[in-house]
């Protein structure tokens, strides 16, 4: 991550990496949330950056990120300190919870 820069990784400390079926590269981190890269996608729009802004309901819950995957073709899923599981929308990277305790494999 390079302070300042919005074209690199939220984080540091790397917590998982996926590719979705698009070619897309989601990128966990332990300290800045997620980041998605979209090597197809002009320079200056390659990195979008999810993470937790003070104050902003809509941004990310938490910037610890511990799990991600690919849920299907509309949302990656991810699970980070403090909750079980979230969503990003992959068209319009609006963030959802999942609202009970229990973890989304219980429901399947």
């Amino acid at each position: 991550m390079r302070k300042g820069n919005a074209n690199s990784l939220g984080g540091n400390f790397i917590s998982g990496i996926i590719q979705d079926d698009a070619g897309v590269f989601w990128i966990g981190t332990r300290d800045g949330g997620i980041t998605r890269l979209d090597l197809s996608a002009p320079l200056a729009k390659q990195f979008k950056r999810f993470s937790n802004i003070p104050g902003d309901s809509t941004t990310m819950f938490s910037n610890r990120i511990t799990t991600l995957a690919e849920l299907n073709s509309d949302y990656i899923v991810f699970s980070a300190e403090g909750i079980s599981a979230g969503f990003i929308n992959r068209k319009t990277f609006e963030i959802t919870y999942h609202e009970s305790k229990k973890t989304l494999l219980s429901h399947y």
